[in-house]
């Protein structure tokens, strides 16, 4: 795989990260800035099968069943 086409590498070129640690400690940043110094990093998926902050509904299909759309963090 090249460079250009790894997802983990040129971190600095996607979205903003959520959650960062550094050797096991949580790292504090300003939103929009990227830390430097980092061994885990989350950052949202670019293509989520989860919605963030949708509503939960409910629905009736045919006699039988019930669907609900997928809520959730997909990271």
């Amino acid at each position: 795989m090249l460079k250009k086409d790894c997802p983990f590498c040129n971190t600095e070129t996607q979205e903003p990260p959520v959650l960062v640690y550094f050797k096991g400690k949580k790292v504090f940043f300003k939103k929009g800035e990227f830390p430097e110094e980092w061994s885990t990093l989350v950052i949202p998926n670019k293509y989520p099968a989860l919605l963030p902050y949708s509503k939960l509904e409910k629905k009736r299909e045919g006699k039988f069943y019930q669907t609900m759309n997928a809520v959730g963090f997909c990271e």
